[in-house]
């Protein structure tokens, strides 16, 4: 990446940017935008060139400011509570927005910017990006949730592929997809991954959010059988959203990958080097680890398996 596309800033500090991008006018971000962007960061991994009290990472801003955090922390729900108080507090200083990208996915530079426009068009409280699933199945952690049953409902790159670019749990029902025929449209939400992700701090709904967390259970089944279920953090939040009023959209025109491991995109000089001869050859590119992308249909399973 060249220079301009990396953010390298002491972490909490407010960074201008002005890099030119191709926005819709009537939703491109204004000089007073300004995003809190969350890093959450598994303990004893950074990026190359980070220093310690630093943020090193491709630059999520190209229009207006941002404020970047990172937290090593190994309790994740902890952190990543952490820093939504961090930037819903920075309101007074002038954030407008609340973003995260997770350590393990990988998106174009200016993508915080792109989310804060695509959502402005559609009039979204929340926008989230369709990350794929480490596996070679092709689905996504995108769903529709039943909140009576609580049955869910993932969406194939397949799937996504059928649906506009940016769409909302409307699009999805348009669609007939659904977690049974015999659900009622009133009664389904859609539920998005947090993996990236950008929120609008309108109102004081951000201030009255209670905190991200998983349920976990062991529950029996009409046999007698013992199960280990979770509802993860991500639907939780999206049906806390549906339940206060907030329009939740997912889009895949922010493109990105979904490594195995996080930092696994990073590339030696030499690597660098070789990958560029393989390039004009013709050939693929080698990578360090493996990525799932969701710029492209892909994938064994045209519907979800419901495993």
């Amino acid at each position: 990446m060249t220079d301009q596309a990396i953010l390298d800033a002491p972490s909490g500090q407010i960074t201008s940017a002005t890099i030119a991008i191709d926005l819709p006018h009537d939703s491109t971000p204004t000089l007073e935008t300004c995003v809190f962007v969350a890093y959450p960061r598994r303990p004893g991994w950074k990026p190359k060139g980070e220093a310690e009290d630093g943020i090193r990472a491709v630059r999520p801003v190209t229009w207006g400011k941002s404020k970047a955090v990172r937290n090593d922390s190994s309790a994740a729900h902890w952190k990543w509570n952490f820093m939504w108080i961090q930037g819903t507090e920075a309101r007074h200083e002038g954030v407008t927005h609340w973003a995260k990208q997770d350590d393990d996915v990988m998106p174009p530079i200016g993508w915080a910017t792109t989310l804060v426009s695509e959502g402005r068009r559609h009039k979204a409280d929340v926008i989230a990006a369709v990350v794929p699933l480490k596996d070679g199945r092709g689905i996504t952690s995108t769903g529709v949730r039943n909140i009576k049953n609580g049955h869910i409902r993932r969406l194939t790159m397949k799937e996504i592929f059928e649906l506009p670019e940016t769409f909302s749990i409307e699009d999805v029902q348009a669609r007939g997809i659904k977690t049974s025929p015999e659900s009622n449209d009133e009664d389904e939400i859609l539920v998005v991954n947090l993996g990236l992700v950008v929120c609008h701090l309108t109102g004081d709904w951000p201030e009255r959010f209670t905190g991200f967390h998983m349920q976990d259970a062991i529950i029996r089944d009409r046999s007698g059988k013992r199960h280990a279920v979770a509802m993860s953090e991500d639907w939780l939040f999206s049906e806390w959203c549906w339940r206060q009023g907030l329009k939740v959209v997912a889009t895949r025109k922010t493109k990105l990958g979904h490594w195995n491991l996080p930092g696994a995109w990073e590339q030696t000089r030499w690597q660098r080097m070789v990958n560029r001869v393989r390039k004009w050859f013709g050939w693929p590119e080698k990578k360090n680890g493996k990525e799932y992308r969701n710029d492209h249909v892909w994938g064994t399973c045209q519907v979800d398996p419901g495993d």
